[in-house]
């Protein structure tokens, strides 16, 4: 008997909670692609509201209030969506995805081609602003940015009130702000954060940004519908590489477990040092994740 959501905890309802994701998201993939809700994840600034906030007007000037120490490159853009990651680890692997570009995802996707839209008899130039050395790494750039051939720009600034990071990719220094602000043209539209794209923890696992991020990933082939229980079974082992979480006796333990498989099942090793692409497609098509 299929436990009810109520009657299950922790793992088993997460497990649960995505399990049910994936069947959405498969069921409107190509059909009907998700769009966000972006009052939810987005807060709008304009000429006429920034100058009565604070932390706007320290970030972004516009007409009659440029100053000479702000940066000019967001000049000529009618729309320019902020996305900086709150988080202090933003830069390790985990917080990298779970902090920072999930939460931030349906901000990230709208931004890809909000530029060239026609509005209003003009057309519309957006731009994005990522921190160079935050979470959006290259290999994260690559798949869920020029993958889909954004219309609008991607502008990278330096942070020079960060002072590096320590041994856990953490910032040495935790309560910095941003020193960097940027000149606007008249009539620009920002957006930035708002606090359910700023949650630090999407466990259990916010709706929009998981099938967002799940029906793009099917777009570029890396992520596969619910496997049939009829399909042989894929095992990935997880083994790395020159550090600690490594099995000791791993090459009598993977003989062991290939003999334990169906003649028909693909045991495959993660190492760990395998590309962005290589990963999602792998653990996409797992049936099953020893490690």
């Amino acid at each position: 008997r299929r436990r009810a959501p109520r009657e299950m905890h922790g793992p088993s309802l997460h497990r649960e909670v995505i399990d049910l994701l994936h069947q959405h998201a498969v069921a409107l993939q190509p059909a009907s692609p998700v769009v966000p809700d972006l009052t939810r994840w987005a807060t709008f600034w304009d000429e006429q509201n920034c100058s009565r906030s604070r932390s706007c007007h320290a970030r972004f000037r516009y007409p009659n209030q440029h100053a000479r120490d702000c940066s000019n490159g967001t000049l000529g853009f009618h729309m320019v969506v902020d996305m900086p990651c709150q988080h202090p680890c933003e830069k390790a692997v985990f917080h990298r995805m779970e902090s920072c570009l999930l939460p931030l995802y349906p901000l990230l996707r709208f931004a890809r081609h909000m530029g060239g839209a026609d509005v209003q008899g003009r057309t519309v130039s957006g731009a994005i602003l990522l921190e160079r050395t935050g979470f959006l790494t290259p290999d994260l750039e690559e798949m869920f940015w020029h993958s889909f051939h954004p219309t609008s720009k991607l502008l990278k600034y330096d942070d020079h009130a960060r002072r590096g990071s320590a041994w856990n990719s953490c910032w040495n220094d935790a309560h910095n702000r941003p020193d960097v602000c940027f000149n606007l043209a008249a009539r620009a539209v920002v957006l930035v954060p708002s606090g359910n794209a700023r949650a630090r923890s999407l466990i259990p696992p916010v709706v929009e940004p998981w099938l967002m991020m799940q029906s793009d990933m099917m777009q570029l082939d890396l992520y596969q519908p619910p496997r049939r229980p009829r399909d042989p079974p894929v095992v990935v082992v997880i083994q790395r590489l020159g550090g600690s979480r490594t099995f000791l006796n791993f090459t009598s333990m993977l003989a062991q477990l290939s003999r334990a498989m169906p003649r028909t099942a693909t045991v495959t090793v993660y190492w760990g040092n395998e590309s962005l692409r290589e990963t999602a497609r792998l653990f996409g098509s797992a049936s099953i994740v020893f490690g």
